[in-house]
């Protein structure tokens, strides 16, 4: 649903958010495809909760990382979030119940505040909630991520719980994708600003002079292997 043009998408995690998100829908212009479960789940919201279409919950910042979740994945992501606050780690929730228009600015700054960032969704790792997240990092605050959803077509016949066991959305898969992303922030390499800058210019320097060197050729070798034999293409070196 995400790729299609000017659909909104939403994902309301529990009761008193789905029928606020219904009222919104029933106002908004445009197409909108709003996903429910069918499982009872937590209430999380109290009565002075509004929910508006675009704009992400922040349930608690935290400050080693970030878990950006939706639907009933928020409930198990608070799960996962008191797990890891026994060893030490301090975890925030993020209910993204608009996957599209994804409020980028909630992610953002996330990402600046925690350095690493997993979201939880039900839903196939293509197309949703990870996917989403993941463009506006790579975009704007590239940082360790990690998803917590489904990577194949088909599971077994289960109970709730065991269905997020078995597609790895459980809270402890959440918890473990939380440490993992950790980690990963750890471990890179801290770096000299000037000296990076430096290396990008002297990248950059040498892209530009390998185009105008070598860009007839390779725009050429581009189309024939477009209309000739296989369907790639290739940009200026």
């Amino acid at each position: 649903m995400r790729v299609l043009p000017n659909m909104t998408v939403i994902v309301p995690a529990g009761r008193p958010e789905t029928l606020q998100a219904i009222e919104a829908v029933a106002e908004h212009k445009g197409p909108c495809y709003v996903r429910v479960g069918r499982n009872k789940v937590p209430t999380l919201f109290d009565e002075n909760y509004t929910f508006k279409i675009g704009k992400a919950h922040v349930f608690n910042a935290g400050k080693d990382a970030a878990i950006i979740a939706t639907g009933l994945m928020v409930a198990e992501a608070i799960k996962a979030r008191d797990l890891l606050k026994a060893e030490g780690i301090d975890a925030g929730v993020i209910n993204m119940s608009t996957i599209k228009p994804l409020d980028a600015d909630a992610v953002i700054a996330a990402a600046k505040h925690c350095g690493a960032i997993v979201t939880a969704e039900e839903h196939s790792i293509i197309g949703g909630l990870g996917g989403a997240v993941a463009e506006v990092l790579a975009e704007s605050a590239p940082v360790p991520w990690c998803a917590s959803a489904s990577r194949t077509c088909s599971g077994p016949p289960a109970t709730r719980k065991g269905l997020l066991k078995h597609y790895g959305m459980s809270a402890g898969d959440i918890a473990a994708a939380v440490r993992e992303v950790i980690k990963r922030n750890a471990e890179k390499p801290a770096g000299n600003s000037k000296s990076q800058a430096a290396k990008s210019q002297i990248s950059s320097n040498s892209q530009t002079a390998n185009a105008k060197r070598f860009g007839h050729w390779s725009f050429e070798f581009g189309i024939y292997l477009e209309f000739g034999y296989c369907n790639l293409r290739f940009d200026q070196l």
